[in-house]
């Protein structure tokens, strides 16, 4: 990414971001983790709002995060036919309408640089693909179907 990086009034920077503190009024953007980190963020959504033994969020609270709350809108050119918005992911309602494997009920994002994660409940499932590098990954598009060919019971 360039530093610092563009889009519409908002403007990241990759080597600010650990400097003093500043304004940055970006709910979806910006975020530093690590691969680790991020599948146990994964995994505790996947467990219901628990990791290790710790409660970090009530099962019905991800519940209401991971149902469709826009199924009353058109279909968003964003996030693709099948798909629809919960509270703060993608959530897939149509296997057959996305035109890929999955499962119904699975939900997720992916970045605008790349990263994508999604969570697989009926399949006890979750998948990171990190990724630096816009626009897009060259290899994203296989990500998902490379995951669910792997799958065997």
């Amino acid at each position: 990414m360039k530093d610092p990086e563009s889009f519409g009034n908002t403007q990241m920077s990759p080597l600010a971001s650990y400097k003093a503190p500043k304004r940055y009024f970006s709910g979806g953007a910006g975020l530093t983790s690590t691969a680790r980190d991020y599948a146990r963020f994964a995994q505790m959504l996947l467990n219901g709002g628990s990791l290790g033994g710790v409660r970090l969020l009530g099962p019905k609270t991800i519940e209401l995060m991971t149902a469709s709350h826009t199924s009353d809108l058109p279909p968003a050119g964003l996030i693709g036919a099948g798909a629809q918005f919960g509270l703060g992911f993608r959530v897939v309602t149509d296997v057959a309408a996305t035109q890929t494997q999955g499962s119904a009920g699975m939900f997720g994002w992916s970045g605008i640089y790349g990263t994508v994660f999604w969570v697989d409940p009926k399949e006890r499932l979750v998948a990171i693909m990190m990724v630096q590098r816009y626009p897009g990954s060259t290899v994203a598009a296989g990500f998902q179907p490379l995951v669910y060919q792997a799958l065997t019971r």
